[in-house]
This record gives C-alpha cells, structure tokens and sequence, in this order.
C-alpha cells in the first residue's frame, strides 16, 4: 500500500528543490538575472563567477539546505529511510528542474553536498573531497562528476543499506541527465552531436575551452 504520509513528503521536497535560491540571490543582491549570464543556469556557482562571491557562497549555502533537509526531516519524523532519500533525490530534481523556472535550473551540485552529508556523513565527505581535486587544475566538471559517482560506490563496498546506494546511483544518473540535456539548450549549428554529448558528459559544456564556452553564449 502506498504510504500517503510519504508521497505528501516527496512531492514537498521536489517544491523545496525547486525554489530557485541562486535565481533569488542573484536578484536581491545586484538585481541580476544569472539566466542571462555566463553559463546561464540557476546554480551557486554561475552566482559566484558573474554577481560576488559572497552572494555565491549565500546560493551555495541555502541550496546545500534545499538538499540536507528532506533526508534530516524524513528520519526525523520516522517516515523511514527510504522515503528520506527519496526525499534527497527529489530536492535534487527539482533543483535540476525547478517547476518555478519552466522545468529549468542549475545542476545540483550543491543540493546533492547537503544531501550526501546528512545521508552518510563519511561517505558524503569523501564525495565531496574528490570533486575538490580538479580545483587546481581549473577542471571541476569531471572531478565532480566522478566524486558523486564515489558515494554509491564507498555505500556498496561499506554494506550501507540498499536505498542509500539507490538514491546514490539515482542521483548520480539525475546528474549526467541534466549535463547532457543542459536546460534544453540547442547545439551549435555544425556541431558533432555525439561529441557536443560528450562534452557535456564530462566538461558541463559544449566545447572543452570554458572561454570559448562563455564567449559564445554571451557572457555579461
């Protein structure tokens, strides 16, 4: 039987994903909307690079919340664990696709820290540090990509329950899904699409270069 309590809570927690807090800083810091500037997408980082860092640490923050607060409050009130991190996958959907921006958004990423923490604290910690190490190299996109595919991993191998290595699994397809779709963004004319794909997949974009990136989507 379908547990009513427990759909109430996973469509609440799309609603909470789906407020779109870098799109609010964005516009209550410097009235600027970030779905017109550099990469175009609703997330922490695209607020740091063209509003401030400080407004980009603000968006970082209440979107880690938007992902830490579905599986805290799922355990909290006994719903169980699979309804909690049911709960973190769909804060991290509607994150990805906010109902309040015509099924567009940023890319998680944030959402999915906060999540990963309150889930499994170490597990989520060294998610978070691999997605750290392309830092220096000024090459985030794979290293994130490849550190959220490590929390179903260490899950698996540390015998973690399986809903947890679930959610880890699903939120880690929710994740290339969004890369390659990026916001319905349609591919440069005379592109390879396979290889535009790929670019997606592993650099979050449509060619390697980022400069090259932003230049041509018009960055302000």
């Amino acid at each position: 039987m379908v547990n009513g309590l427990a759909v109430l809570f996973v469509i609440g927690s799309y609603l909470l994903g789906s407020i779109p807090s870098a799109y609010l800083v964005g516009k209550w810091s410097k009235g600027k909307d970030i779905t017109r500037a550099g990469t175009g997408t609703t997330g922490a980082a695209n607020v740091w690079q063209t509003v401030s860092h400080g407004a980009g640490a603000a968006a970082f923050l209440a979107d880690m919340i938007k992902g830490a607060l579905p599986p805290f409050l799922g355990q909290l009130l006994g719903l169980g664990l699979t309804t909690a991190v049911s709960g973190a996958l769909a804060s991290v959907i509607g994150h990805n696709w906010s109902v309040f921006l015509g099924f567009k958004g940023g890319r998680g990423i944030a959402t999915v820290v906060g999540a990963f923490l309150v889930l499994a604290p170490r597990e989520g910690a060294v998610s978070i540090l691999t997605g750290l190490l392309g830092t220096p190299f000024r090459q985030t996109a794979p290293f994130v990509l490849a550190g959220v595919a490590v929390f179903p991993a260490l899950s698996w191998y540390s015998g973690a329950p399986y809903p947890l290595m679930a959610a880890g699994t699903a939120i880690w397809l929710v994740i290339v899904i969004k890369r390659l779709e990026a916001n319905r963004r349609p591919m440069t004319p005379g592109a390879h699409p396979w290889q535009v794909l790929w670019y997606r997949f592993i650099y979050d974009r449509d060619v390697r270069d980022r400069k090259e990136w932003l230049k041509g989507r018009g960055e302000e």
